[in-house]
């Protein structure tokens, strides 16, 4: 599960310019330039991980905590 939490959270993170910094568990520690894309980046991963969990059951839902 963790795995895909990474799998998925990552390439959205680099999608917005975002560097990863350093992976323990399920968090990730990422590096943005710009304060913008480090928020967009943070609303795209919260609206993919909803839709996514529309499909699936609740314990295979990826809940994602601020």
């Amino acid at each position: 599960m963790v795995q895909r939490c990474l799998d998925l959270l990552i390439p959205l993170i680099e999608q917005r310019n975002g560097i990863v910094i350093k992976t323990i568990g399920d968090a990730i520690l990422a590096r943005f330039c710009d304060v913008e894309e480090a928020v967009q980046s943070a609303v795209q991963i919260q609206s993919d991980l909803s839709e996514g969990n529309r499909h699936r059951a609740p314990v295979d839902q990826i809940i994602v905590t601020c």
